[in-house]
């Protein structure tokens, strides 16, 4: 008899160890299944910002339509991840030092839109603009007057016409905007040493060598 209840015990034990066992298994199953829904239903931050990505440029039906929204981006003020949010993740990234450059596409596979970042602020962003949904030139006349410097890529002909208070620079044929360039506003001296030689802008059109 006494081997019986031993036995009966021991069937106990084991039906006990198999109950918390299965019940153990089953609640590991239930937060494993709650967490896949869960990322499920809340994208990761990247696959977030991939939602407001800039749009591939052979979806463009025309270069007349705006296909860049670096125009809302505020140099001195948005971050990085600004930048991202704003125009989407670019498609390629080169960093030297504190300095991150960020490339997207345009229309036209030969022009590459800029943005420069750096200590995770927005220094400039270079915009490249095809048709007139930037206005033209004598809208920022109108708006902003003279500019404070006009400067020349070297090598290209085309006017930069820079306004220093206002943060904004446009190079033009005299009618057409064709680059947006949108800078923290500074005074000359530091556009001249930082920015304008980053880009190659100089006070004198020069031929191409």
């Amino acid at each position: 008899m006494r081997g019986f209840f031993q036995k009966l015990r021991e069937k106990d034990l084991i039906l006990t160890f198999v109950l918390v066992g299965g019940f153990v298994i089953v609640v590991f199953v239930l937060v494993v299944l709650i967490s896949i829904k869960e990322n499920a239903s809340s994208p990761s931050p990247e696959e977030d910002l991939s939602l407001t990505a800039t749009p591939s440029p052979a979806l463009f039906a025309s270069l007349e339509e705006d296909y860049s929204r670096l125009n809302k981006v505020i140099p001195g003020k948005s971050t990085l991840n600004d930048v991202i949010k704003i125009n989407g993740k670019p498609y390629s990234v080169s960093t030297f030092g504190d300095k991150t450059y960020l490339y997207y596409k345009t229309p036209l596979e030969s022009f590459t839109n800029t943005v420069l970042v750096e200590n995770d602020a927005v220094v400039y962003s270079n915009e490249n603009v095809f048709g007139s949904y930037r206005g033209n030139v004598s809208d920022y006349s109108s708006k902003y007057g003279l500019p404070d410097i006009t400067l020349f890529e070297k090598g290209d002909s085309y006017s930069w016409y820079v306004y220093l208070n206002e943060g904004i620079a446009i190079e033009n044929d005299g009618k057409d905007v064709g680059t947006i360039l949108y800078f923290i506003p500074q005074d000359k001296d530091s556009f001249m040493q930082t920015i304008a030689r980053e880009l190659n802008l100089v006070s004198d059109s020069l031929p191409e060598e």
